[in-house]
């Protein structure tokens, strides 16, 4: 996850009412309107502003990149992308501010298995609170935008590509995230700002990728999706081109979105942060697919990695290698490369199980190169988009490549399963009755069945010598990155900061809960209390040589 239609949420996961709403967008849209107009070129290099131009309003030739014969239809449906945009942060998160603003309200202290902050230096300068300052055109007006975490700026005529401003940004890699709303990043602004620090002490360049799919692409399926289980599953019934038509059932079609945004554990249902539209086909998780091929569009743009916003690097002692990301991008055998996962954490050190195929990735974390094969296969990706979730035609556009790279022979058996059975594959016919199997199987085969399904079981070792130009994987873990999907029903981490003369509040979901930090240490944990919380630019409070994000040694 990353993504959140958040029209009925507030950055605090609490109901907000449409007027509330309507009064925000009006405060913010009348800040918009006494911006300057843009005067010249936006950008100072000939080349990206070209590059802006070939993604701004209709469908561009030029966009479409990769080999010969590549399927650029989808193109055609995803519209104009804004790119003239740039965006700096201020992190905001004072960790004492919680304990003033307790007292300040004449409440008494909850009982907290969290260690006590009585051994931090009390400082109590006023905390300005989280902010995004936005340098943005729209309306061929340049205007400078100010949101905090009570602006809404959810109504967005068209996605926007903005770039992360900060000196340190020397490399040809670019780190990508996406969220289909600015208040959105609100609800994830400590590990939106973990990963921005590591953009910092990396040199990489940074983007966010901030709109929805849009309607062509969100509400029609191509390719191999139109015979998928997955759809027919989705829609209960389709019409004769597997489109969603007249005789599809609705009721199904939502119950279907509602069984992947909730899930049932021993502790009780959780709705998943994620509210997508039931009336869509695919979700605007798959927005990660076209930020990445605008991106390699990009002049100066090498190599894109991606990252979920839920995802981050923790910082509590622990270094992060970044010149094993350099390894992966400077490796010409390497154009396609998703970090190892198996539902769970995998550290460097832990090898994967021999028979685990290379292509049963997750989408969270992922790096592709500018080349013909990387184009393709992101253009595959969303071509046979099918469903919620984007991993779903991922792994079958990796099968497809490879069937056609010589790799192995697949006939489209991914897309005869629905999306629950072909995310348990690893687990029900490459590890089944394997001292390897971790989970236990819930999909049944027979032993025709089986056999003839073994054949996909492939790792990252033998799809290099079968066919060693299919240049998709690589077995090396790049870094440690955490992950776990955002449910509304997590425990939530509260900060407070000063707002006109009174004291405001902004939550999230904590990642470490569980852990019994307390504010100061949670910051810690991200690496995010080296910043000094009032300035913009993620200024540290020290020499940079004092981050605990570093290069290797």
């Amino acid at each position: 996850g990353g993504l959140l239609a958040c029209e009925n949420f507030s950055h605090d996961l609490r109901p907000v009412g449409r007027k509330e709403i309507m009064l925000r967008r009006r405060r913010l849209w009348m800040f918009l309107i006494l911006a300057a107009p843009a005067s010249g070129s936006f950008f100072a290099d000939p080349e990206e502003e070209r590059w802006s131009s070939r993604w701004l309003g209709e469908f561009d030739a030029a966009r479409c990149r990769g080999a010969e014969g590549e399927n650029c239809l989808w193109l055609h449906k995803l519209g104009s992308v804004e790119t003239r945009c740039r965006f700096d942060v201020r992190v905001g998160l004072c960790p004492r501010r919680r304990r003033l603003a307790r007292r300040r309200r004449g409440r008494k202290k909850k009982p907290s298995t969290a260690p006590d902050d009585d051994n931090e230096e009390d400082n109590d300068e006023p905390c300005a609170g989280p902010a995004m300052k936005l340098r943005v055109v729209r309306n061929d007006r340049e205007e400078e935008v100010l949101l905090g975490p009570d602006d809404v700026d959810d109504e967005m005529p068209n996605p926007v590509i903005c770039e992360f401003e900060h000196e340190e940004a020397t490399e040809t890699m670019a780190l990508l995230m996406v969220s289909n709303s600015f208040t959105y990043l609100f609800r994830q602004w400590p590990y939106l700002a973990n990963k921005l620090g590591y953009a910092k002490v990396t040199g990489m360049r940074a983007f966010l990728w901030v709109g929805e799919l849009g309607r062509p692409l969100a509400r029609s399926v191509e390719g191999d999706c139109r015979g998928s289980k997955n759809l027919r599953d989705m829609l209960g019934r389709t019409n004769g081109n597997g489109d969603r038509g007249a005789s599809s059932s609705k009721k199904h079609h939502q119950s279907y979105y509602r069984s992947f945004t909730r899930t049932t554990t021993k502790a009780g249902s959780r709705t998943s942060a994620y509210l997508g539209d039931a009336r869509d086909v695919n979700s605007n998780h798959h927005v990660k697919i076209t930020g990445a091929y605008a991106l390699l569009d990009h002049p100066h743009i090498k190599g894109v990695v991606y990252v979920d916003l839920d995802t981050f690097v923790r910082g509590n002692g622990l270094r992060v290698p970044f010149s094993k990301w350099l390894v992966v991008q400077q490796d010409p055998t390497v154009d396609v490369y998703f970090r190892p996962h198996q539902g769970m954490h995998v550290d460097e050190n832990e090898k994967l199980p021999d028979r685990w195929a290379f292509w049963a990735n997750r989408g969270h974390t992922f790096f592709v190169r500018d080349s013909d094969q990387g184009t393709t296969f992101l253009s595959e990706w969303i071509t046979h988009r099918c469903g919620f979730k984007d991993q779903y035609s991922l792994w079958h556009a990796t099968l497809n490549l490879a069937h056609r790279a010589g790799c192995l022979d697949y006939r489209g058996e991914l897309f005869q399963l629905t999306y629950r059975e072909a995310m348990r594959f690893n687990f029900d016919v490459c590890l089944r009755d394997t001292t390897q199997t971790t989970k236990s199987n819930t999909t049944t085969y027979n032993a025709t069945q089986l056999a003839d399904l073994q054949r996909l079981c492939v790792p990252c070792g033998q799809r290099v010598a079968r066919c060693p130009n299919f240049n998709f994987c690589a077995d090396v873990d790049v870094t440690t990155l955490y992950h776990a999907s955002i449910f509304a029903g997590k425990d939530l981490r509260v900060f407070h900061y000063d707002k006109h003369n009174s004291t405001a509040d902004i939550a999230f979901v904590d990642q470490f809960a569980g852990e019994g930090l307390n504010n100061h240490q949670f910051l810690a944990g991200l690496g995010l209390e080296v910043y000094r919380p009032n300035d913009f630019g993620l200024k540290p409070k020290q020499a940079m040589t004092k981050l605990v994000f570093a290069k290797d040694d």
